[in-house]
């Protein structure tokens, strides 16, 4: 009877014990935290530690998303990036987008409207009304002659512009390989998840692509098809898909397509950083899976397989990394095409405040905040499962009752 009474005291102590654990872990969370009502606030509020000295000696921010459906996400990222652009003088956006679209697009920014330039550029499921509006914030700070660039950083195509450039040089210079891109060019996008004989052939277009831009570079300029620059980011494209398609680079990542392209994205990273904008300070642009360092199921045998990870590695001292996550609301699921409701962790119920803002510099660990310092399960539409968090980024976002993206019509 005795053991009986004690299993009956333990079985009611352990969710008491539980959820005083969890109500301490909020408590310190609202504590820490710097919190905000609104997303629009991070531009405004001039104690956000983004608008302090928080950057100070810090070339590149490595801007995360949990997912590419969710509106707040974007409108959050729109404000930081205004308030870094407005007070740290950082003016180059590089996304999570086809070198090659972005370039082409970024030399005739000026002549484009909003929607064309989103179109020429990012993926389908960044194409939302909510991301419409930083396109035209870029129109609008051109206007009053501050400018932003832009760039892209992935090895594959987002838009049809880099293909229809290509279309357009080759069906001048040489025909043979002009029709065998049209027939096989969609085919080096694949995301194949091992090597076999279509990789090869992948492979073989891409060195053919390469040799053709060294073969005509003097003719390509010299008529006029492209200038200098524009050449350039076209013959890096062009290599990247060389990599991206070689054997012994698949062999080096664990065969994985997603390990050979995160590394070749950070590579490319580096590349713009040194050769397109040197000098500049850059935001980059893409998911949390990307841009977060030793995330499952990325890291593998020591191999640094995020672009996050890639930079990180150059840029030690002059980087800083940014997650940011949507904790319960909303997220269109591009997948699926529909609206999807969450709630992604307890310690987060019942947040008081839209935004929380927790910087890891000089963080102890403590019994109130050990969920940092541990695999955590964080909503990511994309790349579901847990992450250390603290491991991953310098800083985190989160954001309360968000809103699902609207993806606008082709």
């Amino acid at each position: 009877m005795r053991c009986v009474f004690i299993c009956i005291i333990i079985c009611f102590s352990l969710p008491l014990a539980a959820q005083d654990s969890l109500l301490k872990e909020r408590n310190w969370l609202f504590k820490t935290a710097k919190q905000l009502e609104s997303v629009h606030e991070f531009s405004r509020d001039k104690t956000t530690p983004l608008a302090c000295d928080l950057l100070k000696n810090k070339r590149i921010v490595l801007l995360g998303e949990s997912s590419h459906g969710i509106a707040d996400l974007y409108t959050i990222k729109l404000e930081i990036i205004s308030l870094l652009h407005r007070t740290q003088g950082f003016d180059v956006v590089l996304f999570e987008g086809g070198l090659a679209d972005f370039g082409l697009t970024n030399k005739e920014a000026s002549k484009l409207t909003s929607a064309q330039m989103m179109n020429n550029t990012v993926y389908k499921n960044w194409r939302c009304r909510e991301m419409l509006h930083f396109f035209d914030s870029l129109k609008a700070w051109q206007q009053i002659n501050m400018p932003m660039l832009i760039g892209g950083f992935d090895v594959l195509y987002s838009s049809d512009l880099f293909l229809e450039k290509l279309l357009e040089i080759t069906s001048t210079f040489d025909q043979s390989l002009h029709k065998r891109i049209s027939r096989q060019f969609t085919r080096l996008n694949s995301l194949q998840h091992e090597w076999n004989r279509d990789c090869q052939r992948n492979e073989e277009l891409a060195i053919a692509i390469e040799a053709f831009f060294s073969r005509y570079h003097h003719q390509i300029i010299s008529q006029g098809k492209v200038d200098e620059i524009s050449l350039k980011l076209l013959k890096r494209a062009a290599y990247n898909y060389v990599q991206y398609w070689n054997p012994e680079i698949w062999s080096k990542h664990g065969n994985l397509q997603y390990a050979v392209r995160d590394y070749l994205m950070g590579e490319n990273i580096k590349w713009a950083a040194d050769s397109v904008f040197p000098g500049k300070k850059i935001v980059v642009w893409a998911h949390n899976s990307h841009t977060g360092t030793k995330i499952p199921p990325f890291t593998l045998g020591g191999v640094k397989l995020t672009a996050g990870d890639v930079v990180k590695t150059r840029y030690i001292d002059s980087c800083y990394s940014i997650g940011i996550f949507a904790t319960n609301g909303e997220a269109f699921n591009h997948s699926t095409g529909k609206v999807e409701t969450f709630d992604s962790n307890p310690l987060f119920a019942g947040l008081r405040k839209k935004v929380l803002f927790l910087d890891f510099r000089s963080l102890a660990k403590s019994p109130e905040n050990h969920w940092l310092f541990q695999p955590l399960f964080m909503y990511q539409t994309e790349s579901g499962g847990k992450m250390t968090l603290t491991d991953s980024f310098d800083a985190v976002v989160f954001l309360n009752d968000v809103k699902a993206s609207k993806p606008l019509p082709d």
